[in-house]
């Protein structure tokens, strides 16, 4: 064994899981519209970690030491994750998804680029981006989602 890691293997299984755990997720709880889609991209995603295992077989692509190393900004993420699941229920959907993703973009801004002007842009692309997966999963998937305290 020459230590190198196969990626593409790796990728490969964890869509396979990733699949596996959405499929069985479904049931018959979820409203015609919210089935739509996990049932059309389930299917897509089970070929897609296929073909990336087959690739990874055929031309791997190999690292020689994984790069997971922990770090501040990582661990912010982990945190802001965490506190978005905690929150999610009491505090509702848009406000708590609005504070996370503009949080982990400003987090995610190279220091040299915060200024007010990026920031308000970033913190109005956030807000666009909740209030249309809102949108999408409450009016299309019929989804419904934490409204919190505030009801919104």
């Amino acid at each position: 064994m020459n230590g190198k890691l196969n990626i593409d293997i790796l990728g490969g299984l964890s869509l396979l899981a990733i699949a596996a755990f959405f499929f069985f997720q479904l049931g018959d709880d979820f409203s015609m519209f919210a089935l739509f889609f996990p049932e059309r991209m389930l299917p897509a995603l089970v070929l897609l970690g296929l073909a990336v295992i087959v690739k990874g077989f055929v031309r791997p692509t190999k690292l020689e030491k994984p790069v997971f190393r922990i770090n501040g900004t990582m661990i912010a993420a982990v945190v802001t994750g965490l506190l978005w699941v905690i929150l999610l229920e009491p505090v509702g959907f848009i406000i708590t998804s609005f504070f996370s993703v503009s949080g982990l973009q400003i987090l995610y801004m190279p220091r040299d680029q915060r200024c007010l002007k990026s920031v308000f842009v970033n913190l109005a692309g956030s807000l666009i981006i909740v209030l249309l997966f809102y949108y999408v999963f409450v009016q299309f998937l019929g989804v419904t989602l934490p409204a919190g305290v505030f009801g919104i």
